[in-house]
C-alpha cells in the first residue's frame, strides 16, 4: 500500500466513528420527544374535557335566575381551571431536563392519567 492509500483509509475510518457526545445525547433526545408528544396529547385531552364539563354545567344551569347562574358558573369554571392547572404543573416541559430516568418516570405518570 502506498502512503496516500493509508492516509485515505485512516480518514475514512475516522469518519465512520461517531463522536462520543452524539451517542450519549441520542437517548435523552428521543426520551424528550416521546415525553413532549405524550404531554401534548394528554393536555389536549384535558383541555377538551375541561371545556366539555363547562358546557355541560352551563346547560344544567340555564333555568336559574341570571345572578345566581353567573355566580355558579364562575365558581365552577374556577374549580375546573384549578384542576387543569394542577395537572399541568405536575408535567413541566422537557426543556432543560437532563436525566432519561426522570423523563421516563414522567411518561409513565402521563400514561397513568385517566381523562
Amino acid at each position: 500500500m502506498s502512503a496516500v492509500q493509508k492516509i485515505a483509509q485512516s480518514v475514512e475510518a475516522s469518519k465512520k466513528k461517531e463522536p462520543a457526545g452524539k451517542a450519549s445525547s441520542k437517548g435523552i433526545t428521543q426520551a424528550r420527544r416521546r415525553y413532549t408528544d405524550k404531554r401534548k396529547t394528554t393536555l389536549a385531552a384535558m383541555r377538551a374535557l375541561k371545556s366539555k364539563r363547562i358546557r355541560q354545567f352551563n346547560t344544567k344551569t340555564k333555568k336559574m335566575p341570571k345572578a345566581q347562574r353567573d355566580k355558579q358558573r364562575r365558581e365552577f369554571k374556577k374549580k375546573v381551571e384549578a384542576q387543569y392547572k394542577e395537572v399541568t404543573t405536575k408535567f413541566p416541559t422537557a426543556r432543560g431536563m437532563k436525566s432519561v430516568a426522570t423523563i421516563r418516570e414522567l411518561i409513565r405518570k402521563l400514561e397513568g392519567i385517566k381523562t
